[in-house]
């Protein structure tokens, strides 16, 4: 059986493997090398970003190829990725606590379980909130 922190060190890992190992292979002229520009000066200047378009013109795989030379650049390879729809609840994005370990513990840090926009940000990774 797998405790949680070897659980949550494969699991980051396997994160990290995906972004810095896996080559993105994506063209960046047009529009798209355009849109990378302007990420990576919205990123410059504290801005943060949202690409708006229609399902499938690519948006979700420039957020990855960016995530992934923010990675190289900055070492700083954390991705954290959510997917909307209509069942996200506030806890989605923060986190919660973890009611096993609540019962046992009470409200103790350890038995928080921040979610993908919270550790984005103490990490200083990159967050998507995807559609």
């Amino acid at each position: 059986m797998i405790n949680k922190e070897r659980f949550e060190e494969l699991f980051q890992q396997q994160l990290i493997k995906d972004i810095s190992q896996d080559p993105i292979d994506i063209v960046l002229s047009g529009q798209y090398g355009k849109a990378l520009e302007l990420l990576r000066e919205a990123e410059a200047t504290g801005l943060f970003p949202a690409l708006v378009g229609p399902p499938g013109v690519g948006k979700t795989i420039l957020c990855r190829y960016f995530a992934s030379l923010r990675a190289k650049e900055e070492k700083k390879k954390s991705f954290f990725w959510l997917t909307m729809d209509e069942s996200i609840k506030p806890s989605h994005f923060i986190g919660s606590f973890d009611p096993a370990i609540t019962l046992k513990k009470g409200f103790v840090l350890e038995a928080f379980n921040p979610g993908p926009l919270l550790s984005a940000m103490l990490e200083g990774g990159t967050f998507l909130a995807n559609e």
